[in-house]
């Protein structure tokens, strides 16, 4: 209504009458109504960061291939879903052993329709590289007013931090500077993975819900719902804020305020509305669709002689498991080189640890405080905690055997941002404790300054996306057959953007039974052996036993060989070199 107001006051001032110097004047009024001169100074500089964001990012482009490996299984997916193939892979990834390729698959859609779709009018390769940086500065905008709107609920009517001539710097700038120049997030977001997808959606769920409880709000709430319901189907780690907001708006109704009861439910009313065409896809091809199945690709399992493929290490025991869980708490807040937040977030991510002291010290002030959290005006606080919670939980819980020990500093550790941002916002808007606010001053300067550091590190990098050595000449060799040939390798995700064959993913400690379970009842015509495999666990017993022979070989600097399954016929036929 107040936009509609403003429309027409704009309207009269320029059909009043044909002056220009007049409708100039009745416009910049407007203007200045609209915009008063301290928040036109704090949009204009969210601008100026934002393009020094974009000026980065179009420096830098690390390419798709050998850099990205969950980016290169999502861009087969968008590139399937683009020629018409549908939400198919062309990889059968980890154990899943898929008889037939390509195939159906439960992997979280959004991103890879929204970038095979976009793909097919842009060109999936530009599109590729640009949406997800596109998805990136989004999120930066979206992080400021979240940033701002966390101060505003605090109770403090300003948000200013930092007064220079009349021109303000405030605290969604900060998160801005600080997020924009996280290594990790700068860096997934220039290659085709989910995170920046999942953040735009996440963030938006974020400010929805606090505008629903502030309006009191039905239909913001159903959309809220809905909202984190793509987002949950855009990055399966966002399922925290599609479980925290309808908690909350719970928690308050019980509180007293009993038209959340009604929120609560609508909320999630609208999560179901955005699960119900993946749940009727998933049912028009799965034989059974279990929980874990909306949960991830981990579920599917097609060859029973395959071992199930775990990413983590598994306890027997209930006291190892604490203990291990425990001990990751220590890493995850330490300098432990890449496992540790800090790889990731720099000297930030010690406000988290400090806003809790800060909090535990005052326990005069618990009920007041606890009571504002509690409250609709004061629950964004406890959905982020919430969402953080369960985002994190996986990455805490257990231990890695695969890849990394500890994912904290990775990807995976992202969410960590929506606790930073709260304990970034509580420090700074806390004037009873000076020392507190100098600390995070000291922390901020210091991120500040190893984030640009590292950013100058990535834009001076050389990527080397593209096949390399025999590679190109394999791809070729592979794509020439009729039908498309099935291939072992422990390249499937990198080769599968530059090749349409199809692969089966391997790894140099697998059991061999393994890869003869996937010749004989997963239809893999080839194994890949680079040079520095023959030794691996794969196919190094197959070799000495004769099971598989070899059938070429490509040389370019360094050598791939191609061997198939050996019987007693195949095993008098001679090699073919190339």
């Amino acid at each position: 209504m107040q936009t509609n107001v403003f429309r027409v006051e704009i309207y009269r001032a320029i059909f009043r009458d044909l002056n220009p110097k007049r409708n100039a004047m009745q416009i910049r009024k407007i203007i200045a109504k609209l915009f008063p001169s301290d928040k036109r100074w704090r949009y204009l500089l969210l601008l100026a960061i934002i393009g020094i964001f974009i000026v980065l990012k179009i420096n830098f482009a690390p390419g798709i291939g050998r850099v990205s490996l969950d980016g290169d299984y999502y861009y087969q997916i968008a590139r399937n879903v683009a020629e018409g193939n549908g939400l198919s892979t062309n990889v059968s990834l980890y154990n899943q052993g898929l008889k037939t390729l390509p195939h159906e698959l439960n992997i979280s859609p959004v991103w890879p329709l929204v970038l095979g779709y976009a793909g097919k009018v842009f060109g999936l390769r530009a599109t590729a590289a640009h949406l997800p940086e596109v998805f990136f500065i989004l999120d930066l905008i979206l992080l400021y007013f979240l940033a701002n709107l966390l101060v505003r609920r605090a109770g403090k009517e300003s948000v200013r931090l930092w007064i220079l001539n009349g021109r303000v710097l405030d605290i969604g700038h900060l998160a801005v500077l600080l997020f924009g120049s996280n290594r990790v997030f700068f860096e997934f977001t220039s290659m085709p993975y989910t995170e920046g997808i999942g953040f735009f959606f996440l963030f938006i769920s974020l400010i929805l819900a606090d505008q629903a409880a502030a309006r009191r709000s039905l239909v913001l709430a159903a959309v809220t719902g809905l909202i984190a319901g793509v987002g949950f189907l855009a990055r399966v780690q966002m399922v925290g804020v599609l479980v925290a907001v309808p908690l909350v708006y719970g928690i308050i109704a019980i509180r007293g305020d009993r038209k959340f009861f009604l929120m609560a439910a609508v909320t999630g009313l609208g999560s179901i509305v955005a699960m119900i065409p993946w749940a009727i896809w998933l049912h028009s091809w799965m034989d059974t669709v279990t929980l874990n199945a909306y949960l991830g690709m981990g579920s599917l399992h097609e060859t029973p002689e395959l071992k199930y493929f775990s990413h983590t290490v598994k306890h027997k025991e209930t006291v190892s498991k604490v203990k291990m869980a425990w001990d990751g708490l220590f890493v995850a807040f330490s300098s432990h080189k890449k496992n540790a937040y800090s790889f990731s977030f720099s000297w930030i991510i010690y406000l988290v640890p400090l806003a809790a002291a800060e909090f535990a010290a005052h326990i005069s002030e618990w009920k007041e405080r606890l009571n504002r959290i509690f409250s609709a005006r004061g629950l964004l606080v406890l959905v982020m905690i919430i969402s953080t919670l369960i985002a994190l939980y996986p990455i805490h819980s257990s231990k890695r055997a695969f890849f990394k020990p500890w994912l904290f500093g990775w990807r995976h550790g992202l969410p960590m941002m929506m606790l930073v941002t709260l304990a970034l916002t509580y420090l700074l808007t806390n004037n009873k404790n000076s020392l507190g606010r100098l600390l995070t001053i000291l922390f901020i300067g210091a991120s500040l300054v190893v984030g640009g550091d590292n950013l100058h590190t990535y834009l001076t990098r050389e990527y080397r996306p593209d096949p390399k050595g025999p590679e190109a000449d394999v791809i070729s060799w592979l794509d020439r057959q009729d039908p498309k040939p099935t291939v072992i390798t422990t390249h499937a995700q990198i080769l599968s953007v530059f090749s349409r064959s199809y692969f089966h993913w391997a790894d140099c400690r697998l059991n061999p039974h393994h890869t003869l379970a996937l010749f004989d009842h997963a239809d893999a015509d080839y194994v890949l052996i680079y040079q520095r495999e023959k030794k691996c666990r794969f196919v190094k017993k197959l070799i000495k036993q004769k099971k598989i022979r070899k059938v070429k070989t490509f040389n370019r600097r360094w050598r791939i060989d191609v061997w198939e399954r050996a019987d007693e016929l195949l095993a008098e036929k001679p090699e073919t070199k190339k």
